[in-house]
């Protein structure tokens, strides 16, 4: 549950920076459904790997992002570098 309350702080402070340097919503709007997906698919990810004695991905708000373009190529280098 926090881990929830931080992501939705950290999508909120995007969503400030972003209308403070003029990003157009078109791209924060793509980016946040990208760090989104890339939380949840981190989560699921994170739950298998809790399966099979694998260590666990960090949540952060980078790796959600890149998560969320890249998809599972991205989680499987994740799980090489940890």
């Amino acid at each position: 549950m926090e881990m929830i309350f931080y992501a939705l702080i950290g999508l909120v402070f995007l969503y400030i920076f972003c209308k403070i340097i003029k990003i157009p919503l078109k791209i924060l709007y793509a980016l946040m459904k990208n760090a989104i997906i890339g939380f949840v698919f981190i989560i699921f990810a994170n739950f298998i790997a809790g399966i099979f004695n694998i260590t666990a991905i960090e949540i952060t708000p980078l790796n959600a992002v890149l998560t969320g373009i890249f998809g599972l190529p991205w989680i499987i280098l994740l799980f090489f570098i940890q």
